[in-house]
């Protein structure tokens, strides 16, 4: 089947279902959103390139979904698997192009995900496109959690890999939808400078429980408004979506917000200047004492705490700001600049069931006991450890203006 002629938008989806555990609570969750996504996609005659790694079934699936008018993948029959036999019966405006990679490749890996967005664009080609990821997530410290058939060793995917896999000659993508834990935070938006224009992800954790609202995500994407307003109507779609008590499972607050990707370059200037604040505080033992309070009642909670869902190892930006404030100067300057930049130019939308979560966040190591242990962020193995603080000062957002000074040394350490 010869591609199609470009649409007004193509939905690329990357679905990995593989993480940490003996059990694979994500397998049936994402063959659920798979169908839904599928089931939306063929009412709306939209295409959809699709990719999903499962943690129970060896082997890789690319689906394709054209609306009628490479590497070893395999054409196999849909007859063949429950998943997509099931998505076969469903689908009726559409036709579905399946192969298989016998091979279990490892999905947490630059070059796999750049191999599967390069083929959706050239299976799919669209005017605009969104991409749409779907698994586990460490918040700065990368997505995934993956092994390829004869890897001794798992991996995360680094936000810097994902940028340059993420990277197109025909320019960025419109909106990247993350249903992954903790990726809206100021440094995944300011690593993907380029490669997208709009992202929507949670500052918290994004449940297992339920499918998102596809019908209508479809429909927002199939038209030709521009791309603020198109990212604008996604998140007040999913924000409505988690609004709904069954669709956040057991959490209290599902937050989402929309990222100008772009925009995240104007909290350069104040950041900078406010991590230079910070770092000369250590010197005044008082003022330090009093910083290092504002900072550590801005983190966002525990992931392990239904009520007050979040990551001991975040900062919710606005709070910090906001407790900054109270000092006084030179400080309360800076946190007052970085503050309007990311209510006023960066966080174009947000969402927040409890209202505690302001938008976006940033890392800051958990050095208490007790902040440790409310956190899936945080590494516990010494390596580990190590390997995320080098990764971490690699960050653009930590050449740019030094944050990684205070966050990897909080105050009063």
């Amino acid at each position: 089947m010869s591609p199609s002629e470009p649409k007004a938008w193509t939905l690329l989806a990357y679905a990995v279902a593989d993480d940490k555990g003996e059990s694979s609570p994500l397998d049936k969750a994402a063959q659920r959103e798979v169908k839904a996504l599928c089931e939306a996609a063929d009412l709306g005659q939209m295409n959809v390139a699709l990719q999903l790694d499962l943690k129970q079934r060896s082997g890789v699936f690319r689906a394709v979904l054209r609306a009628r008018k490479s590497r070893d993948f395999d054409d196999v029959s849909p007859e063949k698997y429950d998943l997509w036999r099931d998505v076969v019966k469903k689908i009726q405006e559409s036709d579905l192009e399946l192969k298989r990679e016998r091979k279990d490749l490892n999905s947490a890996t630059r070059d796999v995900v750049q191999s599967f967005l390069s083929y959706g664009r050239t299976e799919c080609p669209a005017k605009r496109y969104a991409v749409f990821f779907y698994g586990h997530a460490f918040g700065p410290m990368g997505l995934f959690y993956d092994q390829a058939s004869g890897e001794k060793m798992p991996r995360t995917l680094r936000v810097t890999e994902l940028k340059s896999a993420l990277h197109a000659e025909e320019g960025p993508a419109d909106v990247v939808l993350f249903r992954d834990c903790f990726v809206d935070n100021l440094e995944t938006a300011y690593e993907l400078r380029g490669t997208a224009r709009f992202m929507i992800a949670t500052q918290a954790e994004a449940p297992i429980a339920g499918e998102w609202p596809w019908l209508s995500l479809i429909s927002v994407l199939m038209g030709s408004a521009e791309s603020l307003e198109v990212a604008t109507k996604l998140e007040m779609h999913l924000a409505g979506h988690f609004r709904q008590k069954e669709n956040r499972g057991p959490l209290a607050d599902v937050p989402c917000a929309l990222i100008d990707i772009d925009a995240t370059e104007e909290a350069i200037a104040p950041l900078t200047a406010l991590t230079a604040a910070l770092d000369a505080s250590r010197d005044d033992p008082v003022r330090c004492r009093a910083c290092a309070d504002a900072l550590d009642h801005a983190r966002l909670g525990s992931p392990v705490t239904h009520t007050r869902p979040g990551d001991a190892a975040l900062l919710d930006v606005p709070t910090m700001c906001d407790n900054l404030q109270a000092i006084g100067d030179p400080i309360a300057g800076f946190a007052r600049a970085l503050n309007d930049c990311v209510q006023q130019r960066i966080v174009k939308a947000r969402h927040s069931q409890k209202g505690r979560f302001g938008g976006i966040s940033l890392y800051y190591k958990p050095v208490t006991e007790r902040h440790r242990a409310h956190s899936f962020i945080q590494a516990s193995e010494e390596a580990d450890i190590v390997a995320d603080d080098t990764y971490y000062k690699s960050l653009a957002l930590s050449q740019a203006t030094g944050w990684h000074r205070v966050a990897l040394r909080p105050l009063g350490t």
